[in-house]
């Protein structure tokens, strides 16, 4: 194939527009915010997959089976190329236009830290609501999971453990079907047992250690037997991320003679990452033949499945944005608004399941799939080009006014909680569309469990405050735990 027909030409030029927007704009997409999070969950997640898709095409095949993708052309993947890392420029872009509005001119040289140190060790949200909500919502998932006793059955014993795909990916979809309990197991729970844990970090009570362990080891558990590989990741990475750098009453002291040096911050994340990748491969080990029944041995096994924990994290969201710029308008055309399932029930139109469509038109199985796409990709098969300036330009005057409000309650138990559920949802931008990412991956749920914890803090979150400096450190007034607490 010619150099430009099979699209690797346009992923080198792409691959440098890429490097420009590093080198400009670094300090901003390695930030610790929400611009941050899904700048660098785009890059990761489908950019350096979308770029490497062109000189992988031999191995296609073999790595998605279930997929014919010789259709796809450079056109499609000039057309990805362009959604992404053109989206990911004009979200930017954005950005720092919306950050220039409110600063007087300024643009962010630096990117806001969310992850800022406590001044208190008191915390400013409803303990006796987060016990009871908590309380609830696990007896309310337990009381749901019973009803699919037989198929969580079958799909560990013969799924999981017997490392049958067909059997697992059968009982996930018939658990999933209940909506309640999707929402219960995915999103309450697990931010339910993520605030017990900051309590325990906050506070260092021995009996709240007890119940956030408990709360933790449930939503962990019940994540596992609804076969939840990702939201299961996001959870423990949520828990590492208060545990790592979030507040310690333990190391009040500590932070108050000296700070946290950035070498020893950037080993943790390395290390907890590799840990999180780990823990992937396992899971894959146990959901899948292909690992058991691979050649050399014990070291054949570890390659094949590093292989394919690592194609599924940089291939599984860039693999879709080409079928979509193929299938979009070429062969359907854009589809609107018609796959947000709410407001197709509330106008009574008819729903356009896109990932499942997509999927159809490239599968070679009998077995339906769906081909996942992060916002900016549906912003395009929603509305077009014209749909996805205006979606990612949206999006980043959306990321720069969470930033200005998040930055100033990022020294409080409660701002902690609502900076988790951002940058959750922030997240979720990279891995599915807006209307998902709102309604069934946190978002508006998050959010809704953060005013049932913390009303009171409303109003304090949209007064305008002094934002507190990134060095600063607690006060011994404020920081100070009693030796009881011990």
């Amino acid at each position: 194939m010619d150099f430009l027909t099979d699209g690797r030409g346009y992923s080198v030029g792409a691959a440098l527009v890429v490097v420009v927007i590093m080198l400009a704009q670094w300090r901003v997409i390695l930030s610790a915010s929400l611009i941050g999070v899904f700048c660098t969950g785009t890059l990761v997640f489908t950019i350096v997959g979308l770029l490497l898709m062109p000189w992988m095409r031999p191995y296609l095949p073999t790595w998605f089976p279930r997929l014919q993708l010789e259709a796809i052309g450079g056109q499609d993947y000039l057309y990805a190329d362009l959604l992404m890392v053109g989206g990911l420029a004009l979200v930017l872009m954005a950005y720092q236009a919306s950050h220039a509005l409110a600063h007087h001119g300024r643009l962010c040289r630096t990117g806001p830290r969310l992850t800022a140190l406590m001044r208190t060790s008191r915390v400013d949200f409803s303990l006796p609501a987060l016990l009871v909500a908590t309380l609830a919502a696990l007896a309310a998932s337990v009381a749901l999971m019973l009803q699919y006793r037989s198929q969580i059955e079958v799909g560990l014993v013969e799924g999981f453990l017997g490392a049958n795909p067909l059997a697992m990916f059968v009982a996930r979809r018939e658990v999933g079907e209940n909506y309640a309990l999707f929402q219960l197991v995915q999103n309450v729970l697990p931010y339910y047992a993520v605030a017990m844990w900051l309590v325990w970090r906050v506070t260092g009570h021995r009996p709240i250690r007890g119940a956030a362990l408990v709360a933790c080891t449930a939503a962990a558990v019940m994540l596992v037997f609804l076969f939840q590989k990702r939201p299961l990741l996001v959870f423990l990475l949520m828990l590492g991320l208060l545990s790592a750098w979030g507040p310690s009453w333990r190391r009040a002291l500590e932070r108050r003679r000296r700070s946290v040096r950035p070498r020893a911050s950037a080993v943790r994340v390395v290390l907890f990452g590799s840990l999180l990748f780990a823990l992937l491969c396992v899971l894959y080990f146990f959901s899948t033949t292909v690992v058991r029944g691979a050649p050399g041995g014990l070291v054949g096994a570890v390659g094949t499945l590093g292989q394919i924990a690592l194609t599924r994290v940089v291939g599984r969201l860039a693999l879709p944005v080409p079928m979509y710029t193929h299938v979009f308008p070429g062969i359907h055309e854009h589809y609107g608004l018609s796959n947000v399932g709410l407001l197709g029930r509330l106008w009574g139109a008819e729903f356009f399941p896109d990932t499942f469509y997509v999927f159809s038109v490239f599968s070679n199985s009998g077995i339906s799939g769906s081909a996942a796409v992060p916002a900016l990709g549906d912003f395009y098969g929603q509305f077009g080009f014209t749909g996805w300036f205006v979606g990612a330009c949206l999006l980043g005057v959306a990321l720069q006014w969470g930033d200005s409000v998040l930055v100033r309650v990022r020294d409080r138990p409660s701002g902690v909680l609502l900076i988790m559920a951002a940058m959750i949802f922030a997240y979720y931008l990279t891995q599915a569309n807006l209307p998902r990412a709102l309604l069934g991956y946190g978002g508006v749920v998050f959010l809704a469990q953060w005013l049932l914890l913390a009303p009171a803090c409303l109003r304090r979150t949209w007064r305008r405050t002094r934002p507190v400096a990134q060095t600063g450190v607690a006060s011994a007034a404020e920081g100070a735990t009693p030796a009881s607490r011990r």
